[in-house]
């Protein structure tokens, strides 16, 4: 009868310290993953600032263009004018946060390095445009001002390369806003992106894998 008692007693501790331990881990399990959620969304709520100021220049100025009637082929150093003297810069954090929000989804990654790898690559032809303006301005100058054929080059990268930063910006933000930033259950959300996606996610797919809008 006592050994019976000893079986039960040590299995019951051993029942005990299991339990316990599997209780303790799923503790772990849902303070990491809420730790992780929470740090998305903050990384999220900080980069949909930088990529929303990016969509709205490239929507804005395309319709302004429109509205000022700008012809197609004066659109792009009209653009880069707009540019040069006011443009939106991605905060020092972007790599940072957008380091934090891998593994979300598969063109999410793809999408924020893109938009900022285009993005700022502007930066070259802009200054090149800007040089090129003050050259043509100033009299007397030891440089001899590039010929104009140059800068309407650099100015058809800038007008490209912003409309595709746009794009990247646009799908980027549906994604963030889908599986990020929503109230809704992300599972339920994945299922649909997979299952039967949209057309902004079939856009989205289709730019990464042509690379061009």
């Amino acid at each position: 009868m006592t050994e019976i008692i000893a079986f039960v007693d040590h299995w019951q501790t051993f029942i005990g310290a299991v339990l316990g331990g599997v209780f303790a881990l799923s503790t772990a399990l849902i303070v990491a993953a809420s730790a992780s959620r929470t740090a998305r969304r903050t990384a999220a709520a900080v980069l949909i600032v930088d990529i929303l100021s990016i969509l709205r220049v490239s929507e804005y100025l395309e319709a302004l263009a429109k509205e000022d009637g700008v012809e197609e082929a004066k659109y792009p150093l009209w653009v880069s004018e707009k540019l040069i003297w006011r443009r939106p810069l991605l905060a020092s954090s972007y790599d940072v946060h957008a380091a934090n929000l891998v593994g979300v989804h598969e063109g999410l990654s793809a999408h924020l390095s893109l938009l900022k790898m285009v993005y700022s690559g502007l930066e070259d032809h802009l200054a090149r445009i800007e040089r090129d303006a003050e050259d043509r301005r100033t009299k007397g100058m030891p440089r001899i001002p590039r010929a104009l054929q140059a800068t309407e080059a650099d100015a058809s990268v800038v007008a490209g390369g912003l409309k595709l930063a746009g794009a990247h910006a646009t799908y980027a933000a549906h994604i963030l806003e889908q599986l990020v930033l929503s109230r809704t259950p992300c599972l339920l959300k994945r299922i649909r992106m997979r299952v039967c996606p949209n057309a902004i996610e079939l856009k989205s797919k289709a730019l990464l894998r042509d690379g061009s809008i």
